[in-house]
């Protein structure tokens, strides 16, 4: 099962040659970079509901009393 960071996957399946430490390290930065991304989106999705739920006349605003008070 590749990881997206095999060989194979960063200089592809017919190349003879293996990668170079500098390929290596950039395939794996773009990866971090990824999972970077994706958590902080994951995260402000999870914020924006949080706020929506607490916010149902859509005005808005939250009182800081409830942003503060976890469900």
């Amino acid at each position: 099962m590749c990881v997206k960071s095999c060989v194979w996957c960063i200089v592809g399946p017919s190349s003879n040659r293996t990668p170079r430490k500098k390929e290596i390290e950039r395939k794996q930065s773009l990866d971090i970079e990824r999972w970077l991304k994706n958590k902080f989106r994951e995260g402000c999705h999870q914020m924006q509901e949080a706020f929506e739920a607490k916010d149902p006349k859509n005005s808005g605003v939250v009182s800081s009393l409830t942003a503060l008070i976890s469900s």
